[in-house]
């Protein structure tokens, strides 16, 4: 079931005892919201504001804290871009929060309120498999864009050791 918070682009996914939070916008409102419901420290949450954060994982008495950056490529200037998810993971509430430029969260998202079991089996019943079956989509979705990325190294190296001009 989804749950809109104040037009602010919190969406909550609600499934037995697992609460897993998509925050697409973070504000000041949106971060007072996860601060009031899930207990997350004003300061924690600060570290989802511009501008990006290293990847780090820190433990706090109630959840966890991990930060990771992904590429995403940008369509309107053919820019490959860094984009943050700042996860935070406590016993029943799975919370993301990203800028919205990651499609692949926003579809797992979508996929796992249509049809749980199409995700993986017993994701929605276990945190653990909801965390690791977000991380491997994201994963398998980098794979095409890393590759060309090694080709196009590949092609740069070719041309600077045969001494041919860089375009």
């Amino acid at each position: 079931m989804y749950f809109l918070y104040n037009k602010n682009m919190i969406l909550e996914n609600r499934y037995r005892k697992i609460n897993w939070i998509l925050v697409t916008n973070s504000t000041k409102s949106n971060l007072g919201y996860l601060n009031k419901k899930y207990g997350i420290d004003n300061e924690d949450l600060e570290l989802t504001l511009p501008p990006l954060q290293r990847p780090r994982l820190s433990v706090r008495n109630d959840y966890l804290i991990m930060i990771l950056q992904y590429p995403y490529h940008n369509a309107a200037t053919g820019e490959i871009r860094s984009s943050e998810i700042d996860f935070f993971i406590g016993k029943n509430f799975l919370i993301t929060v990203s800028d919205g430029n990651l499609p692949k969260l926003n579809e797992f998202f979508d996929t796992l309120e249509d049809d749980p079991k199409a995700v993986a089996k017993n994701s929605r019943n276990d945190l653990g498999n909801l965390l690791y079956e977000l991380l491997s989509q994201h994963l398998f979705y980098l794979y095409p864009m890393l590759d060309t990325m090694s080709l196009d190294l590949d092609t740069l190296e070719d041309e600077i050791m045969a001494g041919l001009p860089i375009k």
